[in-house]
């Protein structure tokens, strides 16, 4: 099966990191050298793993989202993303520090319903052969 990457960003501490989505894992890549930098593997999720992602947004002064995984095996896992967009609008222009964290809180939404959507599809008939 092609490994089609359905989705990717930066992740914390990016922008040296960044996450990919493919149909059946989540994959973290880091960049490392200086001069000669290259991608290489940080860790990948299987999605079969993956009970469902959701977003936990933190209420207080200003909103805070995260993207969270519930693991099958009952553990929860975050992933912090690093969207050099949204620190850099909110930097350099009048943007509200409350428009930041809803752009925030879009990026978790779209990530959270690309995995649920990558859990819900039935196995392809190469998968139920393997």
């Amino acid at each position: 099966m092609d490994e089609d990457i359905i989705l990717t960003t930066n992740v914390e501490p990016g922008p040296r990191r960044i996450i990919l989505l493919t149909h059946t894992k989540l994959t973290f890549l880091k960049k490392e050298g200086v001069f000669k930098t290259r991608w290489v593997l940080s860790r990948e999720i299987p999605l079969e793993d993956i009970e469902e992602a959701y977003v936990n947004t933190k209420k207080g002064i200003l909103e805070s989202s995260t993207l969270k995984l519930r693991m099958k095996n009952g553990e929860v896992q975050s992933v912090g993303f690093n969207d050099t967009e949204i620190t850099r609008n909110y930097v350099s222009s009048s943007e509200s520090a409350w428009e930041a964290a809803a752009r925030e809180k879009t990026l978790c939404d779209r990530w959270a319903s690309a995995i649920n959507n990558q859990l819900r599809k039935p196995p392809t008939k190469e998968e139920v052969l393997s």
